[in-house]
């Protein structure tokens, strides 16, 4: 890359800076997650590992020696007798056991408003009010360095373009050929005939 590219494309990656660039990342192959298994009991005395206990969950039959299998299709009882029913291994359904609740009997508990709150709301509409105020100023000052900077790097890249077309050092001048004076083929053979006819 030559001088006069690469302050090109500092030239170009500082224009491009106020505006939206969308970078597209790169996607590489999606790594693989591994499950994690949770044993529940069954009723019936075996184990069942789930992935979850939740709709599309994998879930595995333990057998007594420990060998793992998908859950066959059908309702899978628990210990605490939540229901769990699986299709193709996965979980299509749950259902907890409904306990007798006791009605909650709501307490409302009137809050008195007095001055001292409006005190406070006026109190937080004022911080709001500052804080607005001095985010405008703050915005501002930041756009003004922005200006400031994108015109600096503008001049600054002007400037290293100058240097890059202006020459390191004076021009070496060309060496002096000692050879210049020979002569052509021509010439001698007229120089010759000139000769030979001045001897008569």
């Amino acid at each position: 890359m030559t001088i006069h590219e690469g302050v090109e494309k500092i030239r170009l990656m500082l224009a491009s800076e106020n505006e939206e660039v969308q970078v597209e990342t790169s996607e590489e192959s999606a790594p693989v997650t591994q499950l994690s298994f949770e044993t529940y009991d069954l009723k019936d005395g075996s184990k069942i590992d789930l992935s979850g206990l939740e709709i599309g969950a994998e879930a595995m039959l333990v057998d007594e020696s420990g060998n793992a299998s998908p859950a066959p299709d059908g309702e899978h009882e628990l210990v605490d007798g939540t229901m769990v029913t699986t299709v193709g291994g996965k979980v299509e359904g749950i259902e907890t056991p409904q306990a007798e609740m006791e009605p909650i009997e709501e307490v409302v508990e009137e809050i008195p408003m007095g001055d001292d709150k409006e005190d406070k709301f006026n109190k937080i509409d004022g911080t709001i009010e500052n804080l607005k105020s001095e985010n405008e100023a703050l915005k501002a000052k930041i756009a003004s360095i922005e200006g400031k900077f994108s015109q600096a790097i503008n001049d600054l890249s002007d400037v290293v373009l100058g240097l890059a077309s202006t020459p390191s050092a004076s021009p070496i001048q060309a060496p002096k050929n000692s050879f210049s004076q020979v002569e052509k083929r021509e010439d001698k053979i007229e120089r010759f005939l000139n000769k030979v006819k001045n001897l008569k």
